[in-house]
Parts: C-alpha cells; sequence; structure tokens
C-alpha cells in the first residue's frame, strides 16, 4: 500500500515573525482557511488515505498537531512525537520501521508541510509514478525545472549520456537511462548540490540537468531500512534495537542529527529523480510571496492592513496590525504580535541567522 510521512517539526525560522516557536509556520494559514499542515496531508490523501498518513512533529506542538491533523483526518495514532529535534533522518528512519512492521510492502512518500503547489493533478500524477518507479526498487526525489537562480534551494544533477525530447517539460533533456515510470522519464542522479550563492545559481540554471530539490522522497521501506544499514549502520542498530515507541525514544540519541539527504540520498545508489512541474514552492522565506500573491501596478504585495503611497515592488505582511507605508522600494514588512521584520529584498536568506540570535540574545 501507499503511505505517506509529513515533516511537520520545524521551527520555520526564515518566516519570523508569522512564524514563531510557538506557533511555527506549519500552522499558519497562507492560502486558504486551513493550515499548511492540514494542506499537505489533504493534498497526498488520495494516493494514500487520510488512514495512511504519518506525521512526524515536536513534541512541544502536540496540542496543535492533534488539532490540525484530525481536521485532515489523520489518525492520532498516526502522529509520531520526536523525543528532540535530530533533523530528518531520525524521524522518517523511526516511521520506516514502523510502517515497514505492519506493512512488508509499503511504499512511502516523505513531504515537508511547508509547500505551495499551484497544480495539483501535475502533482499528483507525478507522485503516481514516483511510487510505481519506487515498488521496482528506486528512490525517487522529485525535482523541480530550476528557471531562475534560486539560493534558498538545493539543486540535483541529473546524469547525462544520451539525448532525447520530453514534450511534458517541453524542453531538451539528456536522460541517463530509457527508464520511465507511468507518464514519466526516471532519471538516475549524478549529484546533490547544497544551496549556491547567486553567482553559482546562475551558472546552474544554464544547464538543464539540474533541478531544484523539491524534498520530497519516495521508496519502499524494505529499500530504506537496507540503505539504513548500509550507509548508517549505528543508527539502524538503534532501529533493530526498538521493539516500540518507547523505546525508540531510549535509542533517540543514538541517531545522526542529519538530513536525510546527507544520511542517504547523497550516498546511495538507489537514487532517481522523476522530474515535477506543477507550479511547486517552498515556503522557505518570505521571498517567495511575490511568485504566490498577485501585485499590483507598482509591484507591491499587501496582506492585512495596509495603506502606501508611493512605494514600489514591497510585501507587506500585517495581519490585525495597521501598517502605513510611504516612499518605499524593494522591502518586505513583516508586522505581527510577535516582532516586526524589515528587510531588503535581495537579503531574505539572512532572517534565519538573525532569529537564532536574537533568541540567543533573550536567553539568560
Amino acid at each position: 500500500m501507499n503511505y505517506a510521512v509529513i515533516l511537520a517539526g520545524g521551527a520555520g525560522n526564515r518566516f519570523w515573525p508569522a512564524s514563531t516557536e510557538a506557533q511555527p509556520k506549519q500552522f499558519l494559514k497562507v492560502f486558504s482557511r486551513r493550515s499548511l499542515l492540514e494542506e499537505t496531508a489533504l493534498r497526498i490523501s488520495g494516493l494514500t488515505g487520510s488512514r495512511n498518513i504519518y506525521i512526524a512533529a515536536n513534541r512541544a506542538h502536540r496540542r496543535q498537531i492533534i488539532s490540525h491533523a484530525n481536521k485532515a483526518g489523520v489518525l492520532t495514532e498516526n502522529l509520531f512525537f520526536e523525543p528532540q529535534g535530530r533533523n530528518t533522518f531520525a524521524p522518517i528512519a523511526a516511521l520506516a520501521k514502523i510502517i515497514f512492521s505492519q506493512d512488508k510492502e509499503a511504499v512511502i512518500a516523505v513531504l515537508p508541510a511547508d509547500h505551495s503547489i499551484k497544480e495539483n493533478n501535475k502533482f499528483v500524477r507525478a507522485l503516481e509514478d514516483a511510487f510505481l518507479a519506487a515498488r521496482k526498487g528506486k528512490i525517487i526525489v522529485l525535482g523541480v525545472p530550476a528557471d531562475y537562480p534560486e539560493t534558498g534551494y538545493g539543486y540535483v544533477k541529473i546524469r547525462s549520456p544520451g539525448h532525447s525530447f520530453d514534450s511534458a517539460q517541453d524542453r531538451q533533456v539528456t536522460p541517463s537511462t530509457s527508464l520511465r515510470a507511468g507518464r514519466s522519464p526516471v532519471y538516475s542522479v549524478e549529484k546533490f548540490i547544497e544551496k549556491p550563492d547567486l553567482p553559482t545559481a546562475r551558472e546552474l540554471i544554464k544547464d538543464k540537468r539540474y533541478y531544484w530539490n523539491a524534498g520530497i522522497f519516495i521508496f519502499k521501506a524494505q529499500v530504506l531500512l537496507d540503505q539504513i544499514k548500509r550507509l548508517q549502520p549505528k543508527a539502524f542498530k538503534a532501529l533493530m534495537r526498538s521493539r516500540d515507541r518507547h523505546s525508540l525514544d531510549k535509542h533517540w540519541n543514538d541517531f545522526p542529527s542529519l538530513s536525510i539527504d546527507y544520511a542517504i540520498m547523497e550516498k546511495t545508489n538507489k537514487l532517481a529523480l522523476i522530474p515535477l512541474d506543477c507550479r511547486w514552492l517552498d515556503l522557505g522565506s518570505w521571498g517567495v510571496m511575490e511568485k504566490i500573491f498577485k501585485k499590483d501596478r507598482h509591484g507591491n504585495i499587501s496582506r492585512g492592513r495596509h495603506m502606501d503611497s508611493g512605494s514600489n515592488n514591497i510585501t507587506v505582511w500585517s495581519p490585525g496590525v495597521s501598517v502605513v507605508t510611504a516612499g518605499l522600494k524593494d522591502l518586505i514588512i513583516v508586522n505581527t504580535r510577535s516582532g516586526l521584520l524589515v528587510c531588503a529584498k535581495d537579503r531574505t536568506q539572512e532572517v534565519k541567522s538573525l532569529v537564532l540570535a536574537l533568541k540567543k540574545k533573550k536567553t539568560p
């Protein structure tokens, strides 16, 4: 059967001050009356059923997670609360074992809880094909065609021994294999690229073998566990010693604090990429707002109580608090009860480090 693991344990520091430790961004209602977490669960439920959706989250948000999960039809017993945050590898490994113990043929899609998907039908088709390829033993990463030099995303490069034209993407591509899954081409992966600086990103997008890493992975539970055994043997031993969730807590510190990308995906020989062209965005920083919401004739985006005179290319997010601006340019202003952010549009990636520094300053 098909299963989904939604990662909802992040702090969302880049989305401060709308996202805070008490109310991180997975609980925000950005596009509708549903939270990002609810949107993610409902988006995948047609392929898995709500009973096969699991959520990995921080124990500090237990009450909110239960509330949002129940609204999306996710069972309370499918919620996995981490003893402490250890990046993405540990909860994915733990839930892969839990799901495998119930279904030896399980295929799992791992999805972050903070994505924007504009064309859901294309997203569903890509996932259907990814589930199909995963049943053949591949670990699939969904890759988004990189069409501008984004510095906030990681990149994935596919291999290229031959040339073909992929009409679905309407661009020249170089597939590493003739393998297809359903309607999608399946490419083997050459390497991962960490978030690049702007000059590097500008070079990468000239080569159509580079895709943005959407952070969405699909695999058979058995295949992932085999790769953990080979690539992270200490963590595998901890998994095998853990008979249930209670004993997982006891061995939690035996798991390395690593992302699933670094722990497994960058090292495995099972990885392949399926293109995802569905107007996807990762809500990783305030800079993505201008790609989501409609601008006025001056290039401004306004959400909430805002009055302006003569500004150009500004984004103002102000729920419940009035903001007045005049004669500004190329700025992001976020005003909430938790704080005020005023940021140049080309420096949104610095928000996380500044927020972490602010938290340390407040700590006695």
